[in-house]
């Protein structure tokens, strides 16, 4: 039977609705962006960083489906801005502040009171241009809505110098040929900059774990959460408050403390924070109901990287193991509070241990991963607990190549009152047989050296002459940490096995100190070869070699603080005095490195300082 009119009309009305829905839907899809956001195809995009080494020669960016995005080569961000500008120290990772596609956007610290330059540097082009100068710190870059957001704070520096602060927002040009810097105004959040600094927050975008300095935008936190959490500029142990678009404020009692609160990230309804005690010996993590203004302890040992979500969060909790670099990933709903693990990954030797081992975005976990003897990126997607490759290889460790790495940590306790006293992480190389029939002969050597590294005293005679009184209210001076860390190994010139090691020993103060060394055998006779065994001439020619190179060094590369000394001809005397055929000595494929260590030769800032000797004076 076939329909009336009106109903025909009231179908192809009912059609049209749909149609149009559908186009809405789709036009809505298509404006979605990389982060959740608007996709402003003329301006920024965020892309996502994958956490990296302080010494990282390139870092990666990923999307928000966790698909590699761009492998950035920091030699390259530093070819491009020295065309236009005299930089003095290299392009580090943690001077690059954000990501769009091609552009980096880098903050450049002089240290020394004169400008400091934030660049935008164009890989696809390969030029860099000056955006920003400022004298003082540049707190974060942030990409939002099409916009790269600078902070910039003035801290204070004495009674009577105020905090300030100033937002930036850079923008491309109409003609796509360079870029607009215009200063955001604030005028209702005026007096909070003079008393307040930002607090950051990682919810929901993603940047790499443990970047302490950066935080979101002021417009963008304005913008999605309506409030700031800030402290107090001088307040030792409190002054958190909680400060909306308006200015208005309120306190937050419960981060007063003796001690010491760390906010890791918040949201419009949620923040999770961390009182650790005064004597620093343990940390307590609670989650805070802005609306409820109340707080939940959270049953956990420790809160790593934290990714928010409209429920909950993910965060990374590290081992307790010391000098271990495993990992547990949980998963939090706030409502009811259940804490469950959704991944483990376990210690790898010989990885990045200066960055984070894992980092969340959205439904993608990255972590640390070895195939073979490649350090890579990998990514495992929460909601479907499927792994896969994202083709970001870290580094190549070449001591897999050669043979296997073992590794333990102890810890030892004070049998009366429980607080550690003493702690040690040691990695050792066993080679395998197939490069030596005296395989068995060497490893036997690392093993000892293993085993005698994990010998730590008994808790009677570590305690020494301290009471458990002192070993409560200062817990960290009176833990000694050892740690000992198989760097590189490597067959030199097709016989002899070279076995690179470091160190870092802590007993109290500032910091600790730094070691490191070379161990060399032949792979023909098993022994263990000195320097005498490849160095012909006398201890004084060893001397003048050595002084002669570290003369050059300072004409070449001192910059005024790396070096003690005052000239050459002093770096030349000091040199001279300290070498020995007994020092520290690396053999390499193309030379041989004299190090001196910290003190010897410039502060403790300057690390070891490596002097580069011709091969062709040694007979290898």
């Amino acid at each position: 039977m076939g329909n009336s009119e009106e109903e025909e009309e009231a179908e192809s009305w009912e059609e049209q609705d749909e149609t149009e829905e559908a186009e809405s839907q789709g036009d809505q899809e298509e404006t979605e962006g990389a982060s959740g956001e608007e996709n402003f195809e003329e301006g920024f995009v965020h892309d996502f960083r994958l956490p990296y080494a302080y010494d990282a020669e390139t870092i990666f960016t990923v999307d928000d489906k966790g698909n590699k995005v761009r492998e950035i080569s920091l030699s390259e961000v530093n070819d491009a801005i020295k065309k236009i500008a005299d930089i003095k120290e290299a392009v580090s990772g943690y001077m690059v502040k954000a990501v769009s596609g091609d552009i980096v956007f880098v903050y450049i610290n002089t240290y020394d009171g004169t400008e400091s330059t934030v660049y935008a540097v164009d890989l696809g082009t390969g030029k860099a241009e000056a955006l920003l100068e400022t004298k003082y710190s540049v707190d974060y870059i942030d990409v939002y809505e099409g916009k790269a957001y600078i902070g910039v704070s003035k801290y204070k520096t004495s009674e009577d110098d105020n905090v300030d602060f100033k937002e930036y927002a850079v923008s491309k040009k109409d003609d796509g040929l360079g870029y607009e810097v215009e200063e955001n105004e604030y005028e209702s959040l005026e007096s909070y900059f003079k008393q307040y600094t930002l607090v950051e927050t990682h919810a929901n975008v993603g940047y790499e774990a443990y970047d302490n300095s950066h935080c979101f935008s002021l417009k963008r936190t304005m913008d999605n959460i309506g409030f700031v959490v800030a402290h107090k500029v001088g307040v030792t142990g409190g002054g958190y408050c909680v400060i909306d678009s308006d200015g208005e404020k309120y306190d937050l009692d419960m981060l007063d403390t003796d001690g010491s609160a760390t906010i890791y990230a918040y949201d419009k309804n949620w923040m999770i924070y961390g009182i650790t005690s005064e004597n620093r010996s343990e940390t307590e993590y609670s989650l805070f109901d802005f609306e409820k203004k109340a707080s939940t302890p959270i049953d956990i040992k420790s809160i790593g990287y934290v990714e928010m979500n409209s429920d909950g969060c993910r965060f990374v909790s590290r081992s307790e193991d010391f000098g271990s670099n495993a990992i547990e990933v949980y998963d939090y709903d706030f409502k009811s509070g259940n804490l469950k693990n959704i991944f483990s990954k376990g210690n790898i030797p010989l990885s990045e241990r200066d960055t984070a081992a894992a980092c969340i975005f959205g439904d993608n976990l990255f972590y640390q991963s070895l195939d073979e003897s490649s350090l890579k990126w990998s990514r495992y997607d929460i909601l479907s607990g499927e792994t896969q490759d994202v083709d970001c290889v870290i580094k190549e460790i070449k001591a897999y190549n050669y043979g296997k790495i073992s590794f333990d940590s102890k810890t030892e306790n004070c049998p009366k009152c429980g607080v550690s006293l003493y702690k040690v992480y040691a990695e050792s190389f066993a080679l395998d047989s197939k490069y030596s029939d005296h395989a068995d002969e060497i490893n036997a050597f690392f093993e000892d050296e293993f085993k005698g590294r994990l010998d730590i005293s008994s808790g009677d005679s570590a305690m020494g002459d301290s009471t458990c009184e002192e070993h409560q209210e200062y817990p960290e001076q009176y833990c000694e940490t050892n740690e000992y860390y198989v760097e590189d190994v490597n067959i030199l010139k097709g016989r002899y096995l070279t076995v690179d090691c470091s160190s870092y020993w802590y007993g109290g103060g500032a910091h600790g100190m730094p070691g490191k060394d070379q161990y060399v055998f032949d792979l023909q006779t098993g022994k263990r070869m000195e320097m005498k065994d490849f160095y012909s001439g006398s201890e004084e020619d060893f001397k003048k070699l050595v002084a002669e190179k570290t003369k050059e060094d300072y004409l070449e590369t001192n910059d005024g603080y790396k070096y003690f000394a005052t000239d050459a001809d002093e770096a030349y005397d000091t040199a001279y005095e300290y070498v020995s055929l007994n020092g520290t000595v690396f053999f390499k494929e193309d030379c041989v490195i004299y190090s001196f260590a910290p003190y010897d030769m410039g502060p403790f800032a300057s690390g070891y300082i490596d002097i580069k000797l011709p091969i062709e004076e040694f007979e290898i």
